[in-house]
């Protein structure tokens, strides 16, 4: 039994990347609507702000602002990654045929070059 081969679509990766992206943005709004939040005053109404509840909240506001905004990062990284393996896998094809090319010229002038039974 053989192993399966192994076969990527750069397309696909370059399809995928585009929806990282996607949910990149998602992410990001989230985490400057969570910002935007975090330095509101009256975001509560007059009974929580004399509980003091904005100055409690602020601190863990911001902690989970920064982590979404470093999932924004993360995801942003993954998309470039995504589509540089997509680039890669197009040129390593690239080459793979160039070398394919060459080698059935090489064969085809190697056979001109073997005398055929009869003379021609």
């Amino acid at each position: 039994m053989t192993a399966p081969g192994l076969h990527v679509d750069p397309e696909r990766l370059r399809q995928h990347a585009g929806t990282v992206g996607d949910v990149r943005g998602r992410v990001a709004e989230a985490a400057d609507a969570g910002a935007h939040v975090a330095a509101l005053d009256d975001a509560y109404g007059w009974l929580c702000q004399a509980l003091g509840l904005p100055e409690m909240l602020r601190g863990p506001q911001e902690r989970v602002t920064a982590m979404i905004r470093r999932a924004s990062e993360q995801l942003e990284q993954d998309r470039q990654k995504l589509g540089d393996a997509a680039a890669k896998y197009d040129e390593a094809e690239a080459q793979a045929l160039a070398v394919l090319r060459k080698l059935a010229e090489e064969l085809a002038r190697a056979a001109a070059t073997i005398p055929r039974p009869g003379g021609n």
